[in-house]
């Protein structure tokens, strides 16, 4: 049974502890509600197509079944105690149908952990990864960015508790239309990019799974213009989401007969 390991060396992750609205984010996972500690239920959530796909694997939103590894800091050390990934339905996500899968947890109870071990309120964070139901396959961890350079590379995801952070992921308006909408054969999307980065425009259902890739390159700051022909995808309502550098964007479309 593999475990996962959250021993971290060398991790370059900043934590900023000034208070903020909830939910608080780092690399488009959420975490509420506001002020956890790690003795009552917290809800985390994702968004697939967002979180960082480590060179080598799928996105987890491919997956059957997304499914997270976890671990808990006490002490100063993460992964003092480790939620196996091989333990279960417990360890599933539940789509939420608008492209986020979340799950529900007491990290105390999660990780079993004995208050004569670590005393009640001394837990002091937590830290996970997602997996699909094949290890070797499936990975999502957060985008850490490098404040230097602003290149940004996969980690763990790591959540101080009382739950603050940084984010490292931004919410954008990098979308600005998208016409017809709704559409029948083909819609045109227009979107902004800041600064020239990397870009990703990908066509997601309503699971959060990857329908179709539009773009996956780097691209000049300014503004672009990328057409979905989907004839061969059925009607209902999907998803434009964008990622360009540590910005990202997500806009509803419908596709009707």
């Amino acid at each position: 049974m593999k475990k996962l390991r959250l021993l971290l060396t060398g991790l370059a992750v900043s934590f900023g502890l000034a208070a903020v609205a909830q939910p608080y984010q780092i690399g488009l996972a959420t975490i509420t509600p506001a002020g956890a500690n790690g003795e009552s239920p917290i809800t985390i959530t994702i968004t697939p197509a967002n979180i960082c796909t480590p060179d080598g694997k799928q996105n987890v939103g491919t997956a059957p079944e997304i499914r997270m590894h976890s671990g808990l800091m006490s002490g100063g050390v993460w992964g003092t105690k480790t939620h196996n990934f091989d333990a279960g339905a417990e360890t599933t996500l539940i789509p939420n149908g608008d492209g986020t899968f979340s799950i529900t947890l007491t990290p105390r109870d999660w990780f079993s952990v004995d208050p004569t071990e670590i005393p009640v309120g001394s837990l002091e964070g937590i830290a996970f990864v997602f997996n699909g139901n094949g290890w070797d396959t499936y990975e999502g961890k957060a985008y850490t960015e490098n404040p230097n350079t602003g290149a940004a590379t996969c980690t763990d995801f790591l959540f101080p508790f009382p739950v603050t952070g940084t984010k490292k992921l931004q919410q954008g308006s990098l979308i600005k239309q998208n016409v017809p909408n709704p559409f029948t054969s083909s819609t045109t999307i227009d979107f902004t990019v800041p600064k020239a980065s990397d870009v990703s425009v990908k066509v997601l259902n309503m699971l959060g799974q990857e329908v179709k890739t539009l773009a996956n390159e780097k691209m000049t700051a300014g503004n672009h213009s990328i057409t979905w022909a989907s004839e061969n995808v059925a009607e209902g309502v999907y998803f434009i989401n964008i990622v360009a550098g540590n910005m990202s964007d997500v806009k509803k479309v419908v596709k009707v007969q």
